[in-house]
């Protein structure tokens, strides 16, 4: 799975300010913190953090069909409090969304604002292509309660995030990225336990409590199965 991180502002642009932060410098910090927990269950990429998307997609067009996901990072302002996360009025499930919120807030205690639909135009650009893409406002810049956990807790915040994407989309950890038979594991068990589980190949409670070794298990009988179709 191919997920795209792209940090909201910059280029000139600070975003929102507060408590003696700026936004665009903030998100640039976090997509880092979230690539680095993510890229152990998926393929990640940081979209070029010099660039304004928000400004460049006014005017340009840009490919993102490679990608299965896109998380656009802001952070909120305006007096209020908690985290929230939108998608466009085009997206059929939040699956993965309230898994995102469910594990950022439940962290450090944040409150949470839900799962919103409105057409920013970053992810409204994105979905046109066929793309499922959230923008995540991690919390309020200008609540200095909200900044102070994040400050504390940044890293924490990440993990939670990556746990909400990898939860959502049924993503498994994968131990050694780099060796020549992983080279995309988390696609292969994906399709390996919605195989399984369509076929009732095993129980509903096995199917609902992996581990690395049922997965090893759901990709074997697949392969097998597979193996079997092709040359007999």
């Amino acid at each position: 799975m191919n997920v795209l991180l792209i940090a909201g502002h910059g280029n000139g642009d600070s975003g929102a300010v507060g408590n003696g932060y700026e936004e665009a410098e903030l998100t640039r910090e976090f997509v880092v913190l979230l690539k680095e927990n993510l890229k152990s269950f998926c393929n990640v990429t940081l979209a070029d953090t010099n660039r304004n998307w928000f400004e460049f997609l006014g005017s340009n067009n840009y490919d993102f069909s490679k990608y299965n996901y896109v998380l656009e990072i802001h952070f909120n302002s305006g007096g209020g409090s908690g985290s929230e996360i939108f998608v466009t009025t085009a997206e059929s499930g939040i699956t993965v969304e309230n898994e995102i919120l469910k594990n950022l807030c439940n962290c450090v205690k944040y409150h949470n604002r839900g799962v919103k639909r409105k057409d920013f135009r970053v992810i409204s650009k994105i979905k046109s292509q066929g793309v499922c893409s959230a923008l995540l406002e991690v919390c309020f810049i200008d609540n200095s309660n909200d900044i102070e956990i994040y400050q504390k807790n940044k890293n924490k915040l990440a993990t939670a995030v990556a746990k909400g994407i990898a939860t959502g989309f049924n993503l498994k950890y994968i131990s050694d990225k780099n060796s020549p038979h992983s080279t995309d594991v988390s696609e292969k068990a994906k399709d390996a336990i919605d195989w399984c589980s369509k076929y009732n190949i095993l129980p509903p409670d096995i199917i609902s409590d992996m581990d690395d070794q049922k997965i090893l298990l759901c990709i074997g009988l697949y392969n097998t199965v597979k193996f079997l179709a092709e040359h007999i």
